[in-house]
């Protein structure tokens, strides 16, 4: 089917936990918000998501159980409700069914299985892990991801699933969860779009050598790294200023990172800050000097692009898709096995002149320019839906 001479456009009916205005979430967030800017006049998007942002209690002020038109059409479904998931799937007109969770169960786990126990319908199902599969996200409670995935495999449940790796990267970590005969199509997620006339301003003080500006900003969870970000500063000579932005999603976590905080020394000063909103991560990462996260795992790293295209050079696990950034020189890739390793690279950005760092952060600049004006992101895209 065809309109005005031209193919129409794929209708995607996308199962996400979390999404606007919602913000908690991070990542799955801006990723499929990203993939609607960029994709609205190939791909139509409709959305089911849950009624509240990752952690409340309350749902947003806005109409729920019934498709709310725009671009794109959202359903936000109140509580836990499976029954009404089903039935929206039966109801609803779709080409793919695109799942960007594997772990949660409504959005994910029960959909997938229902359609395979009962042939809900026989259409493409693209499923999106988000960085689930990572050696570090599986570390986490691994005997129940490890049972689930045993019994995924035993009964097939996946066999008909086409998986998106936003990486080579997760590509393989998929590969080894699923085997060699898992199809796998790499799409990198879309970075945020800066329409013109939208451009944040970086209000960044010039840096000074002996002094750094450093910031961390992503959910605070085991997974994200945090109490180990505090741990590498402990020998950091120099003024250090350590601000740390995102919601407060494992509160035991929150309390010993807490603990390690009070045993730094005088000349790291801590704050938190809060959650911020998604419009603010750019402005508000580009006037430090260093990005920080020394995460388990990512499949993208939202946080980590947008730091680089505020212009701030980052210090970042190697478990992420960001490899090439130490490369061109726009922050600093680090194993996890050394972590000696992560308090010398902050002891370098600290001993950095005003010259030398403003090269780090136009090293960032470039990279980040060079991914967003590659053309086969979107083809990679569409290939999915296809």
């Amino acid at each position: 089917m065809t309109e005005g001479g031209k193919a129409a456009p794929k209708k995607v009916l996308t199962l996400v936990p979390y999404f606007e205005p919602g913000f908690k979430a991070g990542g799955p967030t801006t990723t499929i918000r990203n993939s609607v800017d960029h994709l609205f006049d190939k791909v139509k998007f409709k959305i089911v998501t849950s009624d509240r942002d990752l952690g409340d209690k309350h749902p947003y002020p806005l109409p729920l159980n019934r498709w709310i038109p725009g671009v794109p059409d959202i359903y936000y479904l109140s509580g836990r409700n499976g029954t009404k998931l089903i039935r929206i799937m039966r109801e609803t007109d779709f080409d793919v069914l695109y799942l960007n969770s594997f772990f949660s169960f409504q959005y994910s786990i029960l959909p997938v299985t229902w359609n395979k126990c009962f042939k809900v319908h026989l259409k493409r199902t693209v499923l999106a892990p988000r960085g689930e599969f990572s050696e570090g996200a599986l570390s986490i409670k691994p005997l129940k991801k490890k049972v689930f995935i045993a019994l995924a495999k035993w009964f097939g449940i996946y066999s008909d699933v086409i998986w998106q790796a936003s990486s080579i990267k997760e590509e393989a970590e998929i590969v080894k969860v699923f085997g060699p005969k898992a199809l796998v199509i790499v799409a990198p997620d879309f970075p945020s779009a800066t329409k013109l006339g939208e451009e944040p301003i970086f209000e960044k003080m010039p840096k000074q050598r002996g002094s750094l500006r450093l910031v961390f900003l992503s959910r605070i969870c085991r997974m994200k790294n945090l109490k180990f970000a505090i741990s590498s500063l402990r020998n950091v000579k120099g003024e250090v200023q350590f601000d740390i932005y995102g919601p407060i999603e494992d509160g035991p976590y929150w309390e010993e990172c807490l603990t390690l905080i009070r045993e730094l020394s005088d000349n790291i000063k801590v704050n938190y800050l809060g959650a911020v909103t998604s419009a603010k991560v750019k402005k508000i990462l580009g006037s430090y000097d260093l990005f920080f996260l020394p995460t388990l795992g990512e499949g993208f790293g939202h946080a980590i692009f947008e730091a680089l295209q505020a212009g701030c050079p980052v210090v970042i696990s190697d478990r992420t898709p960001w490899g090439e950034v130490a490369r061109c020189g726009g922050g600093m890739v680090i194993s996890l096995d050394k972590p000696e390793d992560f308090a010398l690279s902050l002891q370098r950005y600290v001993n950095m002149d005003f010259e030398e760092h403003a090269r780090a952060s136009s090293c960032a600049l470039e990279f980040s320019s060079n991914y967003i004006n590659n053309i086969e992101l979107i083809n990679s895209h569409l290939s999915l839906f296809e």
